[in-house]
């Protein structure tokens, strides 16, 4: 577990970081928004503006993503006003959100006026994000329009007094829509991990491409007394990452038709850049699981998926370390098949902290074996030249 370090504390009053009107803050087409907050009450106005790009006036115009606390729990908000009388393409989140919790907030808009095409995307920290329900929405005419007089802001929404109560360690833009997939790449691995990013604003510093840098800060202090921490997200996270892979080695990987029948042989699996969910009645309860992922490409009637993977026992799965899993294969009496079978392990979402599957690499083959040797293919060959 690890600290968010330099968070910024937004004390719901006052407190707003402004930049200037930079080519990347000037979204008004497809794009997506990644933010970790830690709200710890009612944000100026009722709301807590994560960021804003607004004009001028009462009823300003341009994105906006904020917590919206009147509806007597916060939720998720996101809009863009248009130049037409019909108002903004918005939509609010139906699954409230918790104070004194870090939170990964996010939304996509493809950049058309129909409410339909926002999407909202909420967790708590350590948790893969989902889509949220919906309360409702309102549909834009027009065209988008933001204002480049106040520039973008953070934590805090231009011309009007939004400011965010609580905590905003990170706020990350990309100029495209992005998948559930990748918004949870960004949320393991930092928004570097993810193409198409414009904007990172984190720990006082920017992380896109354009180095904006932040002007007229009014107040910025550094962090959460006491500490809060969470997995994986210090400065160090926004360094540019490779995906979550596993490695499959072990005995297996030589395996014949006769190592199945006998047990014994081993599968190893090994991550890199994710770890296995914690030791303990966590892990076992994926053990079932594991075994589940690991499939033949073929459909032998008494091959690995109707033998092994029907009967094999949790407990020959094995969490040796964190990034270490060992699988002893019990033995399969009943095991026989009548040409290579092509073996595939999918590490499940659920066994996994980063909660995205990994398919592990290389697959391995069970060869079979001729009517010498194994006394089970004996009399199973002798079945078959009876048919």
């Amino acid at each position: 577990m690890e600290r968010v370090l330099g968070s910024t504390r937004f004390n719901g009053t006052t407190t707003t970081v402004q930049f200037g009107d930079e080519d990347s803050t000037q979204l008004l087409t497809a794009q997506s928004c990644l933010a970790l907050t830690y709200p710890i009450g009612t944000g100026e106005g009722g709301f807590g503006s994560i960021f804003s790009k607004d004009s001028a006036g009462t009823n300003p115009r341009g994105p906006r993503f904020l917590i919206d606390h009147n509806s007597g729990t916060p939720r998720l908000f996101f809009g863009c006003n248009s130049t037409g009388v019909g108002g903004s393409p918005q939509v609010a989140s139906n699954t409230a959100m918790t104070y004194g919790e870090w939170w990964s907030s996010a939304y996509s808009w493809d950049g058309t006026a129909g409410f339909a095409a926002i999407k909202l995307y909420q967790g708590k920290s350590g948790v893969p994000v989902v889509e949220t329900a919906y309360t409702g929405g309102s549909n834009g005419a027009g065209s988008a329009t933001y204002g480049p007089v106040f520039g973008f802001s953070v934590g805090n929404r231009n011309a009007q007094d939004r400011t965010f109560n609580g905590d905003i360690a990170f706020v990350a833009r990309w100029n495209r829509v992005l998948s559930l997939a990748e918004f949870r790449t960004a949320q393991t691995y930092g928004p570097l991990a993810v193409p198409g990013l414009v904007f990172c604003w984190a720990n006082g510093r920017d992380y896109g491409p354009f180095k904006i840098k932040p002007t007229n800060v009014r107040v910025i202090s550094s962090g959460l007394t006491p500490p809060v921490f969470v997995p994986l997200l210090s400065r160090r996270a926004f360094a540019a990452r490779s995906p979550a892979t596993c490695a499959l080695t072990g005995t297996v990987t030589t395996a014949t038709e006769t190592d199945i029948v006998t047990g014994g042989k081993t599968i190893i699996l090994t991550l890199t850049n994710d770890t296995w969910v914690a030791s303990g009645a966590t892990f076992d309860a994926q053990r079932q699981n594991i075994i589940d992922g690991i499939d033949s490409a073929q459909a032998e009637a008494a091959g690995w998926d109707a033998t092994v993977k029907a009967t094999q026992g949790v407990a020959g799965v094995v969490r040796t370390s964190n990034t270490v899993v060992t699988i002893t294969l019990d033995a399969q009496a009943t095991y026989n098949i009548t040409a290579t079978e092509t073996i595939t392990a999918t590490v499940p979402a659920t066994a996994l902290t980063g909660g995205s599957a990994i398919i592990a690499t290389p697959t391995f083959d069970v060869t079979p074996v001729g009517v010498t040797g194994n006394p089970w293919n004996y009399y199973a060959q002798l079945r078959r030249m009876a048919a």
